[in-house]
């Protein structure tokens, strides 16, 4: 698991590592989570990449419609939500 400050990070991050699931916030210093995310699904190498918001913003659906996100998950939420919606993507 790898964890930075901002959306710049995570692109830097992105070039180096391959994750199996990235988990973003909307609001995000520097990149915000829905320019991310786009960049992110416009990049051949990582459009396969499953990409989950997760805001406490309300309209989550409709940002993740807009951005291309695979997912959403509303804050606040538990951990056994966490859990479930991330073996959607990531196999065990």
């Amino acid at each position: 698991m790898l964890q930075v400050a901002d959306g710049y990070q995570v692109l830097d991050q992105l070039a180096e590592h391959a994750p199996s699931v990235v988990l973003l916030d909307l609001r995000l210093p520097g990149l915000d989570g829905i320019t991310l995310c786009r960049r992110i699904k416009a990049n051949p190498r990582m459009a396969r990449v499953p990409v989950v918001f997760m805001s406490g913003s309300g309209h989550l659906e409709g940002w993740q419609a807009r951005a291309g996100a695979d997912a959403v998950l509303a804050k606040p939420f538990a951990l056994p939500q966490v859990l479930l919606l991330l073996q959607r993507f990531v196999k065990v």
